[in-house]
Protein backbone atom coordinates (compact mmCIF):
# COMPACT_ATOMS: atom_id res chain seq x y z
CA UNK A 1 0.00 0.00 0.00
CA UNK A 2 1.61 3.40 -0.71
CA UNK A 3 0.45 6.47 -2.47
CA UNK A 4 -1.13 6.55 -5.60
CA UNK A 5 -2.93 9.24 -8.40
CA UNK A 6 -4.86 8.74 -10.89
CA UNK A 7 -4.69 10.93 -14.29
CA UNK A 8 -6.70 11.05 -17.48
CA UNK A 9 -5.37 10.51 -20.30
CA UNK A 10 -7.47 9.04 -23.49
CA UNK A 11 -10.69 9.19 -21.37
CA UNK A 12 -13.97 9.71 -23.22
CA UNK A 13 -16.57 10.16 -20.22
CA UNK A 14 -15.82 11.55 -16.78
CA UNK A 15 -15.13 8.99 -13.69
CA UNK A 16 -15.60 8.79 -9.76
CA UNK A 17 -12.10 7.37 -9.02
CA UNK A 18 -12.97 5.39 -5.45
CA UNK A 19 -9.09 4.55 -3.48
CA UNK A 20 -9.10 1.30 -0.73
CA UNK A 21 -6.98 0.04 1.29
CA UNK A 22 -5.68 -3.57 1.98
CA UNK A 23 -8.87 -4.13 4.47
CA UNK A 24 -11.57 -3.32 1.34
CA UNK A 25 -11.80 0.32 3.40
CA UNK A 26 -12.70 3.64 1.31
CA UNK A 27 -9.80 6.28 1.97
CA UNK A 28 -10.38 8.52 -0.39
CA UNK A 29 -12.85 9.54 -3.36
CA UNK A 30 -12.28 11.65 -6.37
CA UNK A 31 -15.82 12.59 -7.76
CA UNK A 32 -16.37 13.92 -11.58
CA UNK A 33 -12.66 14.02 -12.84
CA UNK A 34 -12.84 15.82 -16.21
CA UNK A 35 -12.27 13.40 -18.51
CA UNK A 36 -9.19 14.04 -21.24
CA UNK A 37 -9.64 12.47 -24.59
CA UNK A 38 -6.12 12.58 -25.98
CA UNK A 39 -2.37 12.71 -24.78
CA UNK A 40 -1.22 15.52 -23.77
CA UNK A 41 1.42 16.63 -21.77
CA UNK A 42 0.94 15.44 -17.91
CA UNK A 43 0.62 19.27 -17.12
CA UNK A 44 -2.52 19.07 -18.85
CA UNK A 45 -3.96 16.16 -17.88
CA UNK A 46 -6.54 15.96 -15.22
CA UNK A 47 -5.14 14.24 -12.27
CA UNK A 48 -6.44 13.06 -8.54
CA UNK A 49 -4.91 13.80 -5.38
CA UNK A 50 -2.21 11.28 -3.93
CA UNK A 51 -3.87 8.78 -1.52
CA UNK A 52 -2.49 5.99 0.27
CA UNK A 53 -4.65 2.86 -1.11
CA UNK A 54 -3.82 -0.90 -2.27
CA UNK A 55 -7.12 -0.44 -4.94
CA UNK A 56 -8.59 2.04 -7.30
CA UNK A 57 -12.63 1.30 -8.21
CA UNK A 58 -13.27 3.67 -11.10
CA UNK A 59 -17.27 4.12 -11.59
CA UNK A 60 -18.80 6.01 -14.38
CA UNK A 61 -19.26 10.17 -12.66
CA UNK A 62 -22.03 10.19 -10.18
CA UNK A 63 -22.18 6.08 -9.32
CA UNK A 64 -19.99 7.24 -6.21
CA UNK A 65 -23.17 9.24 -4.81
CA UNK A 66 -25.68 7.40 -6.19
CA UNK A 67 -24.35 4.23 -4.22
CA UNK A 68 -23.65 5.81 -0.96
CA UNK A 69 -19.95 5.43 -1.71
CA UNK A 70 -17.66 7.73 0.39
CA UNK A 71 -14.26 7.33 3.18
CA UNK A 72 -15.25 5.03 5.87
CA UNK A 73 -17.47 2.75 4.40
CA UNK A 74 -16.32 -0.79 3.03
CA UNK A 75 -16.22 -2.55 -0.02
CA UNK A 76 -17.32 -6.09 -0.52
CA UNK A 77 -17.64 -8.24 -3.85
CA UNK A 78 -20.62 -10.80 -3.40
CA UNK A 79 -20.29 -13.86 -5.33
CA UNK A 80 -23.92 -14.26 -5.97
CA UNK A 81 -23.84 -10.50 -7.58
CA UNK A 82 -21.89 -8.07 -9.76
CA UNK A 83 -22.83 -5.20 -7.61
CA UNK A 84 -20.73 -3.62 -5.43
CA UNK A 85 -22.23 -3.64 -1.30
CA UNK A 86 -20.94 -0.83 1.41
CA UNK A 87 -21.37 -2.60 4.81
CA UNK A 88 -19.26 -0.51 8.18
CA UNK A 89 -17.44 -2.48 10.43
Amino acid sequence: MGPMAFWMPNTFFNLDIIFIDKDLRVVAVEENMKHFEKKGPPEEVPMTKQHHAQYVLELKAGQAKKFGIKPGKFIKWSDKSEKVKLFRK
